[in-house]
């Protein structure tokens, strides 16, 4: 089906859409390979982002040129509520977890046990005898 004004088929814009994700995964893939390897050095650190960012702008511009950009939007906006869920739920796991740590913590500390004010008094060494009392 061609459309009117001699535009692209509707195959073509297909083939198009699926050769822009299969490069989109592509460039995710190599940017967490980089990224991984970048933990480690932080001027490769700074190359990784430099290189995403520069990735990300010339995918940008690729889909508001080709006209993909609002149905992949529509695509990754549910996705997007996915990831931001599953971080808020994360951050709210870990304070939950730290703040139940610190609990447990001033617990133990308020159930120690309490040292006497004053060290108890040894024992006595000595037995009060009578004067005349020898060992024999």
């Amino acid at each position: 089906m061609t459309s009117q004004g001699g535009g692209t088929t509707q195959g073509e814009s297909d083939r198009t859409g699926l050769a822009l994700l299969v490069a989109v995964l592509v460039v995710a893939a190599a940017l967490w390979q980089g990224a991984i390897w970048a933990w480690a050095n932080p001027l490769a650190a700074v190359v990784v982002l430099v290189r995403a960012a520069v990735v990300i702008v010339g995918l940008r511009w690729t889909l508001i040129r080709t006209g993909l950009d609002r149905p992949l939007r529509r695509f990754l906006t549910p996705l997007w509520a996915l990831v931001r869920t599953g971080i808020t739920t994360r951050v709210v796991l870990a304070r939950t977890s730290a703040a139940d740590a610190i609990t447990d913590r001033l617990d133990q500390w308020a159930q120690r046990p309490l040292r006497p004010a004053t060290p108890p008094e040894p024992a006595a060494s000595y037995e009060f005898r009578p004067i005349g009392y020898t060992l024999e």
